[in-house]
């Protein structure tokens, strides 16, 4: 690729070296803007002041009262909450790996990570306390912190914030109460009686994030992250947004569950870093509520998938929303659909900005130029000091335009899997290339475009089939509202692709029509020959659809 394609106000050559530690970073970003709003949360505001203020206490609580030491692990497990940013930014400054949890994982789900990462502490909302309370207690951290959801506000506005989720709205499910357990609002007082003249030794090399995620292949493994990923990363993400925006971000909305990667880098520590308020959804599946806290705290920019994009423009709400004021929409998690990104744009007036990444990569690997007036489907340009390649089966490099696997290598490549080298080797090359799983191709200006994961791919007679590109020709029929495509094998081991359609509304299910449909766009062999009509299609918190899942199990999820 030619280095001319590159946007011409973009540094290619960055400094990553500016600050030791991401705790360092977060205190110099915490002084920079100290009297800014950081944080909105059910009302409830912080200014940056006062986050550093207060994991200031937690670190100190953390180092004094659970005689915590460098390399220890501390569990997140909680929504999009004030807390959660809190006690990232106390653990990090305390020298603890940060491991973040999905809150709505099963009993099962969450013992795996704990007997994995097995961390010391575990901080938790207590409307997932049941969870825990449901997993041996030979697993459970030795320091159990319990939060409620108001706890980061004035004493009128915690009282009541908790009583409405305790009484009246019954969210917090009963569970059997921890032997050892205190509460947020303890622990910060313990910490307030304990300071701490703190000068810990973290390096770039050292670990700031265990990330779990079901990676390329198999069952959820933690992506150790060090300090100089995550720096690398953010120092990448920074770069690119105040080449556009150097002055015009003021808020953004995170949906987008915190726990994930995309959201961790890109909504809390980017966005942090460039000093902006950042309104936190704890429910972003309640659109209703959503959207009012849009209207009362207008955005310049949000972060979303393309599920969460598509419901939003079929909410009627949507456009009461103060759109003018929007000046980004960045994608990422999973392919944005052409027709999911046209009626985006034309009703919040600007393009969806495509962005790819995977945990492994902290995650950030390609970027389109923010100031785009349309979308085109490419995921765009690699971030500086980044390098692909798009490779064949022999993991040589492929030509332009021609279909391969791509690969990454960079600053904010992952050190590995934790305590799975054998995985680790699967997915990294001895020179440390990143073998992402993802098959795509490079057009000859540079821009990357994905085509589908390897491991959808669906084999018809010896052809490759990739499941999006019917994805993206159903999803343009009027009935259409969301789609899944995946392969099923029949006794005789031969694969089929099956449709599965969620229905908009006032539409009947007619596979006929379906079919003809397909046929104007695709040739005979990428066309359905099994199409199920839904009632919803499993999706992760974060919004991707879960096509294992479907495999798995799809009469659970068929229209009845």
């Amino acid at each position: 690729m030619s280095l001319l394609e590159y946007p011409k106000n973009i540094d290619l050559s960055l400094n990553f070296d500016q600050h030791q530690s991401l705790g360092e970073l977060l205190s110099s970003t915490e002084r920079l803007f100290s009297e800014r709003t950081a944080l909105i949360n059910y009302d409830g505001k912080m200014t940056y002041r006062a986050v550093a203020e207060k994991s200031a206490q937690l670190r100190d609580f953390l180092i004094t009262h659970c005689a915590l030491q460098k390399g220890d692990r501390v569990a997140l497990f909680m929504p999009n909450i004030m807390q959660f940013i809190i006690m990232a930014n106390a653990a990090l400054k305390a020298g603890a790996i940060v491991v973040n949890i999905n809150p709505l994982y099963t009993p099962a789900e969450l013992s795996h990570v704990l007997q994995d990462a097995k961390p010391k502490v575990i901080v938790l909302l207590e409307n997932f306390a049941h969870v825990l309370a449901d997993v041996d207690e030979s697993l459970h951290p030795e320091h159990i912190i319990v939060t409620e959801i108001g706890d980061c506000f004035s004493w009128a506005h915690r009282f009541l914030l908790n009583n409405v989720v305790r009484y009246i709205k019954r969210l917090i499910p009963p569970y059997k109460p921890f032997k050892r357990v205190m509460s947020w609002l303890q622990a910060c007082t313990l910490g307030q009686q304990s300071p701490q003249q703190i000068n810990l030794d973290i390096k770039h090399n050292d670990i700031a994030f265990l990330q779990y995620t079901g990676g390329t292949t198999g069952a959820a493994k933690g992506a150790m992250l060090t300090h100089g990923n995550m720096i690398a990363n953010i120092t990448q993400a920074t770069t690119w947004v105040k080449a556009y925006f150097p002055d015009e971000i003021h808020r953004v909305a995170t949906p987008l569950p915190l726990y994930h990667i995309f959201s961790l880098t890109a909504n809390f520590l980017t966005f942090y870093v460039l000093g902006t308020e950042n309104l936190l959804i704890t429910n972003p599946r309640d659109l209703k509520s959503f959207i009012r806290d849009w209207k009362k705290y207008p955005v310049q920019a949000i972060a979303g998938v393309n599920t969460l994009f598509n419901a939003l423009t079929h909410h009627p709400l949507f456009q009461t929303l103060p759109l003018k004021e929007l000046k980004l929409a960045l994608g990422g998690g999973m392919t944005v659909q052409s027709v999911v990104a046209e009626r985006w744009q034309e009703q919040a007036g600007i393009p969806i900005i495509q962005a790819y990444g995977l945990t492994e990569a902290s995650p950030a690997v390609c970027i389109n130029p923010l100031t785009a007036d349309r979308f085109t489907g490419s995921i765009g340009l690699p971030l500086p000091e980044t390098e692909i390649k798009i490779v064949n089966e022999s993991g040589e490099q492929v030509n332009s335009g021609e279909f391969g696997e791509l690969i990454v290598k960079g600053p904010q490549v992952m050190l590995g899997y934790w305590n799975q080298p054998e995985e680790t080797a699967s997915v990294l090359t001895p020179d440390h290339w990143l073998k992402t799983g993802d098959i795509g191709y490079q057009d000859d200006k540079g821009y990357v475009y994905l085509v589908d994961r390897k491991k959808d791919l669906i084999i018809i007679s010896g052809f490759n089939v990739y499941p999006t590109e019917i994805e993206g020709v159903l999803i343009k029929h009027p009935s259409i509202k969301e789609v899944a495509v995946i392969g099923i094998f029949d006794a005789a081991g031969l694969e089929s692709i099956q449709a599965c359609c969620v229905l908009k509304e006032g539409y009947s299910f007619d596979t006929q029509a379906l079919e003809a449909f397909c046929r104007l766009s695709l040739t005979a062999y990428k066309i359905p020959k099994i199409y199920v009509q839904l009632r919803e299609i499993p999706k992760s918190n974060v919004g991707k659809i879960l096509k294992k899942e479907l495999k798995k199990d799809i009469q659970a999820y068929l229209l009845t």
